[in-house]
Parts: C-alpha cells; sequence; structure tokens
C-alpha cells in the first residue's frame, strides 16, 4: 500500500502528514488533530469541511457541486469528506474557526455555603508510644474527629514514611472518608478542585479554591469531540459506525479535560496533586461519552440511558491527573442531563413559590417548568440551526461571524470583533429571520418573496437573489441566507415552541402564570430577545419575563463542587423532575406544526 505526503496549511503554518492510499481525507484530518468544520461528521450533508487544493484537486464530486459555488470549485476548493487520497496533495484549510467565544459566565451569586466534601486538615498528631500503639489510619481518623477512614493501597505503603519524616505533623485530604494525600507540615491552604460544563459544541472548567470558594481561574474551548459531528446522534452513530468510536471520542474528551486541568494549575503556578475533586455536568450523551459508556440506547426508542444517578470514579481511573474524585453530577433522562439539574439548581426555581421556566438553548433545546412543588422536563428536537450547524454559512461565534442583522441600518450587519463577514452565527441567524417577518420578506409560511412581490427599497429587493438551489439573501459577499436556512429556523423553532407548550400544559398552567424565563446556554445568552418574540421562539406572552443566566450549567456544577448541600438539592431535583418524552405525545404534531407559522 502507497503512502503519500499532504501538506496542510491552516492558521498561517504549514504541517506535513502523511496518508495511505484510499484514505478519506476527512477522516485522515481528524486523526492528525487538524480541525476542520463537520457538523454531519462526514456524511456530505452540510457542505462545510471545505479545503482548497494548490496540487492534487480532484474533479469536483457531486457534493462539491450541491454545496459550493462555480467561483469556489474554480478556485481549488473542495469537501474533504468526498476526497480519496491517490496522490500527493497540498492544501489549505480556510480560515473559519476554531476559535470560537465560549460562554463561561453565570450568575455569581451562588446562593451555598462554602462546605464541600473535601477536608484539608493540619494535625499535630500524638507520636505513637509502647502505650499508644493505634495505627496510623487510626490515628489520623482520631485526629480529624470522624468515625471511619480508609485509604487506597498505595498511599498505606506511603503515609507511615511521610508521618515519621514529619514528627506527625502532617496535612491530610480527605474525600468522603478517604485518604487521598498526606503531606508533611502545613498545607492546609492548598486545596483546589475543577467545575466542568461539558457542552456539545464547547467546554469549560473552572478552577475553584476550595476553601474560600473563589473562582481563580477559567479555560474553555470547542469540545474536541466536535470534529466527529456537531450534535449527539451525529456522535452515537460515530460510536456504532465506527471500530473504537466510544473509546476515540472518550479519549477526545478526557484528554481535553485532562488538558484544561494542568494548564489551569501551570498557569497558576499549582500543582496538580492539590486538585480533590472534578465535578463535571453535561447533557447525558455527553456524560455517556465521557465515561466512555455505551449510548447508542439513548438514540433508540424507548432512550434508555445506561446512568443518570451521581457517579464518583476515581481520577486516575479516568486518565485524569488528580488523586481526588470525579464527580460525574446526576441527570433526569435520555435527553435532560445534569447540565439542567444544574441549571435548575443555579437560577433557584425548585425553591420558588412562583412558577418559573427554564429554557437551555444551545447546540440542544431542554427545558423545565416549575416551582417548589414540582418540576417537569423535556428535550425537544430542535437541531444545531441555532448555533449556525445547518445553515449554510452558518459558523460558531468567532471573530468575523456576522451576530447582529438590522435592515433599516446602510451596513444591515454587524459582525463579531468588526472584522469582514466570513460566515453567521446563532444570534445573527435568529435575526436574520426575524427581520424577514418585520419587513414582509418570508410570508408566514417562511415563504421568500420575490424581489417583484416586495414593496421595499431596491437597496434591499437587489440582495434576493435566485440560484438553483432556491431564493437567497445577500449579507455580504458570498455570505447569504437562503429559503432552506429559513425552513431549517422554522423547524427549530417550532419545536422549541411546541416543548413549551406541551410543557406548561403538563403543569397545569398557562403562560400567564410563569413569572420568570430563565434563558441559559451560549445561543440563549447572546440571541435578540425582541427577535426570539418576533418570530415566535419565545410566547409573546412572556415579554418582560425574560432573564439571561449565561452558563447555568458551568454555575450548578460550581455549586455543588463547593457544597455538600448543593449536591443532595441537585439529587433531589434529579429524583423528583418529571420527564416527558415528547415523541410519546399525541399533541405534539399538532401544536409542532401550529407553530410552524411566523
Amino acid at each position: 500500500m502507497r503512502t503519500f505526503q499532504i501538506t496542510v496549511k491552516k492558521d498561517g503554518g504549514p504541517r506535513v502528514i502523511y496518508a495511505n492510499e484510499g484514505d478519506n481525507l476527512l477522516k485522515v484530518m481528524i486523526k492528525e488533530g487538524i480541525y476542520v468544520q463537520t457538523p454531519c461528521g462526514g456524511k456530505g450533508i452540510c457542505g462545510k469541511c471545505k479545503v482548497i487544493f494548490h496540487k492534487g484537486a480532484k474533479e469536483p464530486a457531486n457534493t462539491d457541486i450541491k454545496h459550493l459555488s462555480e467561483d469556489e470549485i474554480s478556485r481549488g476548493m473542495r469537501l474533504a469528506c468526498g476526497v480519496i487520497v491517490d496522490e500527493p496533495m497540498d492544501i489549505e484549510v480556510p480560515t473559519v474557526a476554531s476559535a470560537i467565544n465560549v460562554l463561561t459566565t453565570g450568575s455569581e451569586d451562588m446562593d451555598i455555603q462554602v462546605s464541600p466534601f473535601v477536608i484539608k486538615k493540619y494535625l499535630n498528631l500524638t507520636p505513637p508510644s509502647i502505650h499508644d500503639q493505634r495505627s496510623d489510619i487510626r490515628r489520623i481518623q482520631d485526629g480529624l474527629g470522624i468515625t471511619s477512614l480508609s485509604a487506597r493501597s498505595k498511599l498505606m505503603r506511603e503515609m507511615h514514611d511521610v508521618l515519621i519524616k514529619s514528627d506527625y505533623k502532617v496535612t491530610v485530604s480527605v474525600y468522603k472518608g478517604e485518604l487521598l494525600n498526606i503531606e508533611a507540615g502545613d498545607a492546609s491552604d492548598k486545596s483546589y478542585g475543577i467545575a466542568v460544563d461539558i457542552g456539545t459544541t464547547t467546554v469549560a472548567s473552572y478552577l475553584i479554591d476550595l476553601t474560600s470558594g473563589k473562582v481563580i481561574d477559567v479555560e474553555s474551548g470547542v469540545n474536541a469531540q466536535r470534529p466527529y459531528g456537531a450534535d449527539v446522534i451525529s456522535r452515537i452513530n460515530y460510536t456504532i459506525q465506527q471500530k473504537d468510536g466510544l473509546t476515540t471520542l472518550r479519549d477526545a474528551i478526557v484528554n481535553q479535560l485532562g488538558g484544561m486541568l494542568i494548564k489551569l494549575c501551570e498557569r497558576n503556578n499549582m500543582e496538580t496533586k492539590h486538585v480533590y475533586n472534578v465535578t463535571v455536568v453535561g447533557n447525558t450523551t455527553m456524560t455517556h461519552l465521557f465515561l466512555g459508556v455505551p449510548c447508542e440506547s439513548i438514540a433508540v426508542s424507548p432512550y434508555i440511558p445506561v446512568v443518570t444517578d451521581l457517579v464518583e470514579v476515581p481520577g486516575r481511573e479516568m486518565n485524569m491527573p488528580i488523586d481526588g474524585y470525579v464527580s460525574v453530577l446526576p441527570g433526569v433522562a435520555s435527553y435532560v442531563g445534569s447540565d439542567i439539574t444544574a441549571g435548575i439548581l443555579a437560577c433557584g426555581m425548585h425553591k420558588s413559590e412562583k412558577y418559573s421556566l427554564l429554557l437551555d438553548l444551545g447546540t440542544n433545546g431542554e427545558m423545565a417548568v416549575g416551582n417548589k412543588d414540582g418540576i417537569v422536563s423535556c428535550a425537544t428536537a430542535a437541531g444545531p440551526a441555532f448555533e449556525g450547524a445547518t445553515i449554510k454559512w452558518g459558523i460558531g461565534g468567532v471573530k468575523g461571524a456576522v451576530s447582529k442583522i438590522d435592515l433599516s441600518q446602510d451596513k444591515i450587519y454587524s459582525t463579531i470583533g468588526d472584522a469582514k463577514p466570513i460566515g453567521i452565527c446563532g444570534s445573527g441567524v435568529l435575526d436574520a429571520v426575524s427581520e424577514f417577518v418585520k419587513y414582509e420578506i418570508i410570508n408566514k409560511t417562511g415563504r421568500m418573496y420575490k424581489p417583484e412581490e416586495l414593496d421595499l427599497p431596491d437597496s434591499l429587493k437587489n440582495r434576493i437573489t435566485t440560484t438553483d438551489s432556491g431564493k437567497q439573501f445577500t449579507i455580504e459577499g458570498d455570505v447569504v441566507f437562503t429559503q432552506k436556512d429559513v425552513r431549517e429556523v422554522q423547524l427549530a423553532k417550532a419545536a422549541v415552541s411546541a416543548g413549551m407548550k406541551i410543557l406548561v400544559k403538563e403543569a397545569g398552567i398557562e403562560f400567564k402564570d410563569v413569572e420568570t424565563i430563565y434563558v441559559a446556554g451560549g445561543f440563549g445568552n447572546f440571541m435578540n430577545i425582541e427577535s426570539a418574540l418576533n418570530i415566535g421562539l419565545l410566547p409573546k406572552e412572556l415579554a418582560g419575563k425574560v432573564k439571561s443566566i449565561g452558563n447555568s450549567a458551568g454555575t450548578g456544577s460550581k455549586m455543588c463542587l463547593l457544597s455538600e448541600s448543593a449536591i443532595g438539592e441537585l439529587e433531589k431535583i434529579s429524583n423528583s423532575t418529571k420527564y416527558v418524552e415528547l415523541s410519546g405525545r399525541p399533541d405534539f404534531e399538532g401544536l409542532f406544526v401550529d407553530s410552524m407559522v411566523f
């Protein structure tokens, strides 16, 4: 079998990789850690895995002709998913974006008392004697004033020497009755934890002082699993269809989180041995993949996960560089995970007399309605349209992404970083459709009008053109918003709207009874609320009641890291929250169709 050299230029610098004859170019790039947009997981559906050939260009495939413009094809652009390696290649990955702006902020007003499960304490122990022959572990246990203490064999082999050399003046770290570490002298001020939110698109890790409760530093990035698919179903399918697919995805996220942990510690001159607990939240598929647990049953009826309870694993067993524990926090069901239970905890709706609605809009659309007397939840198949994955020119929140659209202005758009437009992110997608509704560029059914049918200035009418793929509205240059894009948003907003209507009905209330709608998640935090109301994504009855709470999942993860009682609350939320499976509801289809109308 022949091997060929491929020179890849990305972000300015060239890199040489090698591939066997017959290999798929996209799969080779993913394996080599070269980021390429591929929301569909390489199925040729999204048209985003673009590369430019400077040498070795192939004849355009049907997928190239379908997704790329004539100009792009003439410049040597092809979709990597359709290229089979059979000769040396020199390619360039267009600068689109690996550096997504990750939402890490949330409520800083955490209603907790700092009292973590981790205990770190300096002990000045009485040395043993002929009259005091207690074991080392019993001596430490008594010094802590607890009734039970265990230790792993490795630590038992080391502790006696530490006690002797330090004259029994030591600092011990304990987690739920297990001795994690023993150090000579007083190191009681070095006690840290990491709170993690694993999103389908992004990951955020917070380094926290377990004594003061202070967030010391934050590290975030694009989820390392993203090249394998933009949504949970794509990733589940990858674990089914690819040999060692589950291991590949597990290693991707575990290595990413381990790298974040090391980076946080190095940046703050800390040792990883002083990190004793990592709390992890995420949707149920993300936590299954992190644990390396099979998740194919999540994708097929009756949608049963392996676990939704609290799972605690020694860090070393998870290949995380800590001597403490990784705590994967509890969720509710296959499509309502610990990111939602953590969000409920963070916003406090489970303690309120009044009814609240939590809406987490990211790659998925999960929601919950209720108060102190009970909470009902569901998840909608909104798909990743709101994060741009199924939009022709959709991209994440990166520099150059169109983030705002206002057709009343001479310059109708704004971009992140005021850079040249390279695509359109979720907030821009929402604004585009809202403006189309406002200026009647589309009708109530979502059909885009021809220019001659519109009573608008030529400056707007001239932006509407027709191609072989249908009508489209030009934002700037090649960046367009198509009729198909409108349909994608229409389907997503209808799913979310219908889900909210069913939950309110299930709770036995009406929208007017909801005091606050908490909007969380990346897209939810940055979207224009007026645009969301205008297209019917949010019900008009909730105008004036919307409160953005940022990364509520991350906030809930921090709360559980810092407080025993917060984890207790979260477990109660997990056990008491009712899950409504929308696919089994006979009224969902009718509400969905009704919600399609603008």
